[in-house]
């Protein structure tokens, strides 16, 4: 989530953030914003699905914030993560009558926005879906499409000023061989990553299987071990590895994870 750069014009103090870009190894960029404030705002940023906030009052506002429109943008995100009403963050509270009025029909009162769309929330991020309406921003606006990755290709990316390699990128790891894997049995799977570095270069790609969608409690387990070439920085590789990964002990669900 995002409500960057933030913009701050109060008489004899001005904070202006540096410009914001969506660089080409960001998969999914979506940017929550409001111009509401009068002196704290954001604004939107070019790649990302832009999802402006028009009519946020109440939430902090409640609390006596004097700036609530800017905190409650982080408010409304929250309420498409606590299913609670009133969903709670510990300081406000999004009541019945701010979930009917922050979100349009479209996100369910929270439940088919922000967080939705997150690897976790496994919302379809290449939806041609107009959360907004006809001629408002798809969701499918915040998707890379640099490469050819599932949202065609559109250049919506910028570019990074310097690319040694340093840092490989896996940027999507599905199955190919049907929803879902059962147990013993062998399956497909499609990878796109970028790697910039020498052709003499190998690196190794590891595959891990995790109970749950945690990626921090420790109990996820390695399936298997790959060798990789290098793309240079210009372009992706998306080979498809098949019948080489066995799950033995559970189901996998396709997309279930990317490690």
């Amino acid at each position: 989530m995002a409500q960057l750069p933030l913009d701050v014009d109060f008489f004899l103090y001005s904070a202006v953030d540096a410009p914001v870009r969506t660089y080409q190894n960001v998969l999914f960029h979506d940017n929550y914003w409001q111009d509401s404030a009068l002196f704290v705002y954001g604004e939107q940023v070019s790649g990302a699905y832009v999802r402006k906030l028009y009519d946020i009052s109440g939430g902090y506002q409640n609390v006596g914030d004097s700036h609530y429109p800017h905190s409650n943008v982080h408010l409304w995100y929250h309420g498409t993560v606590d299913e609670r009403v009133p969903a709670d963050d510990t300081e406000a509270q999004i009541t019945s009558t701010e979930f009917g009025r922050w979100y349009v029909s479209y996100e369910k009162h929270g439940l088919n926005a922000g967080f939705n769309w997150t690897l976790i929330g496994r919302g379809d991020r290449t939806s041609y879906d107009e959360p907004l309406g006809a001629g408002f921003p798809a969701v499918r606006d915040g998707y890379n499409q640099i490469w050819d990755l599932g949202a065609g290709q559109n250049g919506n990316r910028t570019f990074l000023p310097s690319n040694n390699g340093d840092w490989p990128n896996v940027i999507k790891f599905n199955l190919v061989s049907g929803y879902t894997a059962q147990q013993g049995t062998n399956i497909s799977v499609k990878y796109f990553y970028q790697w910039a570095k020498p052709s003499t270069s190998i690196a190794t790609l590891s595959f891990y299987l995790d109970d749950d969608f945690n990626p921090l409690n420790a109990n996820d387990r390695l399936l298997h071990l790959l060798s990789l070439a290098d793309n240079t920085p210009s372009r992706t590789r998306s080979p498809t590895t098949r019948g080489s990964i066995a799950c033995r002990n559970r189901s996998l669900e396709s997309g279930e994870k990317e490690k």
